[in-house]
């Protein structure tokens, strides 16, 4: 499919990666067309994770120890602000999944189990996901650009 890459990428990785990647950029512009919520973009996040902790295990002897279990931190990360938004949608406020919505709506909501799960879980993968995978990342292009 790609000329020249390594040979531990496969063609579904390749395919994961730019589905998962695309459907982040997508959700990203319908976040300022106004037509989707603000936190539609978490759940493509979660395919990201999901792809970065597949590179991490595909390319572990090109990658070397550190940049490996920086990736899968980051990539565990990034799933659980998937989950969380999945189970943000699903028991607390599944309109969310249709549109935007409203302060009134935001403000309405109750601290249930499954909102406090939700925001824990959003939380902790911010932490773990979003402040590591910009590191990941600058290893692994430094890691790669000498091989």
């Amino acid at each position: 499919m790609l000329r020249g890459k390594p040979a531990a990428f496969s063609d579904p990785q390749v395919l994961f990666g730019l589905i998962a990647f695309g459907t982040l950029y997508i959700s990203s512009a319908l976040i300022f067309s106004g037509t989707v919520s603000d936190m539609f973009y978490m759940l493509p996040q979660g395919l990201v994770g999901l792809w970065v902790v597949w590179i991490s295990g595909r390319l572990s002897v090109q990658l070397g120890r550190g940049v490996l279990w920086l990736g899968r931190i980051s990539g565990f990360g990034l799933i659980l602000i998937g989950l969380g938004f999945v189970i943000y949608g699903v028991f607390v406020a599944p309109r969310i999944f249709v549109g935007p919505l409203s302060n009134a709506e935001i403000d309405a909501q109750t601290w249930t189990t499954a909102n406090i799960l939700a925001h824990m879980l959003m939380a902790a993968g911010t932490l773990l996901g979003r402040a590591l995978n910009p590191f990941w990342l600058l290893l692994l292009g430094r890691r790669l650009s000498t091989v």
